[in-house]
């Protein structure tokens, strides 16, 4: 297998882009990065993880979304189907769904130490687009 999986690209200048099944590159573990975005923006990218199935999955994509659509242009958005990484990715071990920012659990979830797929609930429900950022941004402080 040459690491083919399901990835979706949100550039948060609104304009979306979905690969299906296209191959990636992967990287040497889930580390920050800075890209330019079409219109020269410099952006930071987040990684949200998930697989079909757990209930809180579409509601907290849709939430991160639109993050990430008010955001002005300082993020793009990955979205990585959990099933897909290989069976040893540590990041299947964080329960679905789950947000990355510079490699690590916006809400605060240790780095897991075995790859197992779970179903992830937050207290106190889905967490909105604007608790996400405020996560998001206190992790940059």
């Amino acid at each position: 297998m040459i690491g083919l999986r399901r990835s979706a690209v949100i550039v948060a200048a609104g304009v979306s882009l979905l690969g299906v099944g296209c191959q990636t590159a992967e990287r040497g573990g889930v580390s920050s990065s800075e890209r330019g975005n079409a219109v020269g923006v410099r952006t930071q990218e987040l990684d949200l993880l998930y697989f079909d199935g757990c209930p809180n999955s579409d509601a907290f994509r849709a939430n991160v979304e639109l993050m990430v659509r008010e955001s002005g242009g300082a993020y793009t958005l990955r979205v990585i189907d959990l099933e897909e990484l290989a069976g040893d990715d540590i990041r299947r071990g964080y329960g679905s769904p789950t947000l990355l920012f510079q490699g690590a659990d916006v809400f605060g979830m240790a780095v897991p130490g075995a790859p197992a797929l779970a179903c992830r609930n937050y207290s106190g429900g889905v967490p909105s687009a604007g608790k996400i950022k405020r996560a998001v941004d206190g992790m940059g402080e």
